[in-house]
């Protein structure tokens, strides 16, 4: 039994020491973070956001996002590299409180600092999106065999419809005529995994649809893969994972939440901190 707990507390200190040591790798330093963002907070603060000026002749990629709210916002952000590589804009997302909450939902700006994405890639307005589709869904692309189905809350926010045509893209996976499902080889967990090779895809999701679904973007690409590949020097890293880095960077927070946590370190006098959490429940 001594030998047991004795097991038990190395396990828990060696956990505990490789998490303080990775914390060193991301946190930044609290005082530089309270100094650039104590200012007053304004929660209704509109800072520009670079949407696409040329927006008609581009294809549109809408991402339907899943589970929590960390979740939805890899997911997103893996939307964001998909589209990139398949030369789409993104249209900018809407999000949840959670994976069985959808009774509302939430605007891009109030989970991410939309306006700095803009800067690196193409967003359509989500006021616009409807337009330039003609109204309609022409594609979906599937990156996983099950989810919870909110399809119909996106659509509405974005004033869209299903075509009657609409092409469906899973061909990374085999169906048989049955209710049972074989799997590829390479997918058998059921979910697509390989977005971070753009040629791969390429030869899944290329079509020439103007406006397509992507279905419940979440570790397409691993995220041990991202966190081994960001703990890298910069000048180590793949080339794809640069880019995927590089849209993370650009999704951070939005202003008036990196302030009012600045505004709660500094209140509380609070120097060192491993994460801030928060939920986006009506009630809280």
């Amino acid at each position: 039994m001594n030998l047991e707990r004795s097991w038990k507390n190395l396990t828990v200190f060696i956990l505990a020491f490789l998490f303080l040591n990775f914390l060193k790798v991301y946190q930044e330093k609290p005082d530089s973070f309270t100094k650039n963002n104590s200012s007053e907070i304004k929660f209704c603060e509109n800072k520009a956001v670079n949407y696409e000026s040329e927006a008609s002749d581009k294809m549109i990629l809408i991402p339907v996002l899943i589970w929590g709210p960390n979740n939805q916002l890899q997911g997103f952000r893996e939307s964001v590299f998909i589209a990139k590589a398949l030369n789409r804009s993104i249209a900018a997302p809407l999000f949840h409180p959670n994976w069985n909450q959808h009774s509302f939902t939430a605007e891009a700006s109030l989970r991410l600092d939309i306006q700095s994405l803009s800067e690196i890639t193409s967003m359509i307005n989500p006021v616009e999106v409807s337009k330039l589709c003609d109204g309609v869904v022409t594609a979906i692309f599937e990156t996983r065999d099950n989810g919870d189905n909110h399809l119909h809350i996106v659509l509405e926010y974005y004033g869209l419809i299903l075509d009657d045509k609409v092409e469906i893209f899973n061909n990374w996976y085999k169906k048989k005529q049955h209710k049972n499902l074989e799997w590829s080889e390479e997918y058998q967990n059921g979910k697509f995994t390989d977005a971070i090779n753009k040629e791969i895809l390429k030869e899944n999701f290329t079509t020439n649809k103007k406006c397509a679904i992507l279905m419940f973007p979440w570790s397409t690409i691993l995220h041990q893969d991202i966190s081994n590949q960001a703990l890298l020097d910069e000048k180590q890293r793949k080339p794809e994972f640069k880019e995927m880095i590089e849209i993370i960077d650009h999704t951070r927070r939005p202003d008036f939440l990196r302030k009012a946590v600045a505004k709660f370190l500094k209140e509380h006098k609070i120097r060192k901190f491993a994460v801030m959490h928060w939920r986006y429940d009506i009630v809280s």
